[in-house]
């Protein structure tokens, strides 16, 4: 089995350990050789042969998928959203699509934290100040006993939930009706608030949705005016569910007070207005990567690809397995 790794996350020094437990398990390993997100011309040249692409959140259109080798048969998401894949035509092609659940759910929700906290206490600035020979104090605005509002209840939501109580936060949460899980909520003492509610009272903001055609640019001029102007917007989901442009107005004119991002429109990020605003802290779409992981990342897709492999389903298994194209 010839396995294509284009996530960048296997070109660390721990996705290199992971990749090596991958291939001792399935068999031959290519690693994307540029180490960035790969253009599709990039992949184009450099998939040829091989039986599974281990995918990051490189565009998988059906442009691209129509020219796939017939060698071709799963691409394994190494990650829990599966947007940038054309699912239509990777059923023509009979290419199965499997996505990592769970796996990072908990780095995820530490990312989260340590974005709170940067941004609350101006973290990013603190340091600049401090080597560059200043010693003027800084005044935080406070995490403890502030309202965390969670847009998303699904995994991550709840371990975002779990690591907030530690903060004495009140927290509301957000899922559709049909999915909000009581139970749980009960247990940590999160109260169920409409978006319009988690919007208005939440002194803090996260974001754990999917990107879906009604969560598209869900954060936009409209809801961030909704916003407290204390306010802080974290995001480690999506880029496509904020409009950047909306967000740099409202993070300019002060009608939110800050914002920390990990998720972006365009990724890399390239020459966007949020680099120049002080009331940001940024990170390199990185809040899922710990060394922990990175390990559960690549046992579950190696899972995953067994079981395609064999014809079975699994929690991981989003579109297929086709048989007649695995033998």
């Amino acid at each position: 089995m010839r396995i294509f790794i284009t996530d960048t996350m296997y070109c660390t020094e721990a996705g290199r350990q992971a990749a090596a437990q991958i291939a001792g398990r399935l068999g031959e390993v290519v690693l994307n050789p540029l180490g960035r997100k790969l253009t599709s011309g990039e992949i184009r040249e450099l998939w040829d042969g091989a039986d599974v692409i281990i995918a990051g959140t490189e565009n998988y259109d059906a442009q691209l998928l129509s020219c796939a080798p017939e060698s071709l048969k799963l691409i394994a998401r190494n990650g829990v959203s599966y947007e940038n894949i054309d699912l239509n035509e990777a059923r023509n092609k009979k290419i199965a699509v499997t996505a990592v659940r769970g796996a990072n759910s908990k780095a995820v929700a530490d990312g989260t934290m340590a974005l709170m906290l940067s941004v609350a206490r101006r973290l990013p600035a603190v340091d600049r100040s401090v080597r560059s020979g200043s010693w003027s104090g800084w005044v935080a605005d406070d995490v403890n006993h502030k309202t965390l509002g969670i847009l998303g209840f699904g995994a991550i939501g709840k371990e975002v939930a779990k690591r907030a109580r530690g903060f004495d936060m009140t927290v509301l949460a957000y899922s559709p009706p049909e999915d909000f899980d009581h139970a749980f909520a009960a247990q940590y003492s999160v109260r169920e608030a409409s978006m319009e509610q988690i919007l208005r009272e939440s002194d803090f903001v996260t974001l754990h949705m999917p990107v879906l055609p009604e969560t598209r640019g869900i954060i936009n001029r409209k809801t961030l005016g909704m916003m407290k102007p204390s306010a802080y917007l974290i995001n480690t989901s999506r880029g496509a569910l904020v409009q950047e442009e909306d967000l740099c107005e409202a993070l300019k004119n002060g009608t939110i007070r800050g914002a920390a991002l990990d998720v972006f429109e365009t990724e890399p990020i390239g020459n966007s207005t949020l680099l120049a605003l002080e009331n940001t802290v940024l990170s390199p779409h990185c809040a899922g990567l710990s060394v922990g992981a990175i390990a559960e990342m690549g046992r579950i897709n190696t899972e995953n690809i067994l079981a395609v492999s064999r014809g079975e389903t699994c929690s991981g298994v989003i579109l297929g397995p086709f048989l007649t194209r695995w033998e």
